[in-house]
């Protein structure tokens, strides 16, 4: 019983450290397949690090004032562009103070509108009831 008891043990211990063994090797292989996407991502996002380090050159020499004005005197005739002048400029509260007086405007225009429309469908209810107007 007791060379039994050892048999199964020994059975047991083999069984346990093969399947140890077995999970140590698969969670390598995640490790190890992980890592390579990760590097793969590295790679990618210093790629588009560097796309990007590219286009910002690409846009700062497009927009260099020197050459757009260069492509201003070219192209002038179709342009027709005007230096701003001073007048054109306005402060923000200048800009916050046109706004509010446009929204104004177009509350007052919509009650208007709406008093108007009302005006017309009392107009038309007694039209066809035959009350008002006309025949009185």
């Amino acid at each position: 019983m007791i060379r039994s008891a050892r048999v199964f043990l020994v059975a047991l211990a083999t069984l346990v450290a093969t399947s140890s063994a077995a999970t140590v090797f698969v969670m390598k292989k995640d490790a190890e397949r992980d890592a390579r996407a990760i590097g793969e991502l590295n790679r990618k996002i210093a790629a588009e690090a560097q796309r990007i380090s590219e286009l910002q050159a690409e846009w700062s020499a497009l927009t260099h004032p020197s050459r757009l004005q260069v492509l201003v005197e070219r192209h002038k005739e179709v342009l027709a562009l005007e230096p701003i002048e001073a007048t054109a400029i306005a402060s923000v509260a200048e800009v916050a103070s046109a706004a509010r007086r446009k929204a104004e405007r177009d509350a007052a225009a919509r009650a208007e509108a709406e008093a108007e429309a009302e005006r017309e469908a009392a107009e038309a209810a007694a039209e066809l009831l035959g009350i008002g107007g006309e025949g009185e």
